[in-house]
């Protein structure tokens, strides 16, 4: 089956894939969700804290459990 993941992001792509099982990846999506509704909500502000720990979960720091 093809993805059609460009190649320099195969490489990146590769490694979130091997750090985080399916169920953490759905647990990443749901905080996604979270950030969203922030953003529309009158707490915008802490919509950028929300993404900081987003990112670190990804890179594999585990700041947060969802």
């Amino acid at each position: 089956k093809s993805y059609r993941i460009w190649n320099e992001k195969k490489r990146p792509l590769t490694a979130i894939l091997k750090r985080h099982s399916a169920k953490s990846l759905q647990k990443l999506l749901s905080y996604c969700a979270v950030i969203d509704r922030t953003l529309k909500s009158s707490r915008k502000d802490q919509a950028w804290d929300q993404l900081n720990i987003l990112l670190l979960n990804i890179a594999g720091f585990n700041m947060k459990q969802f």
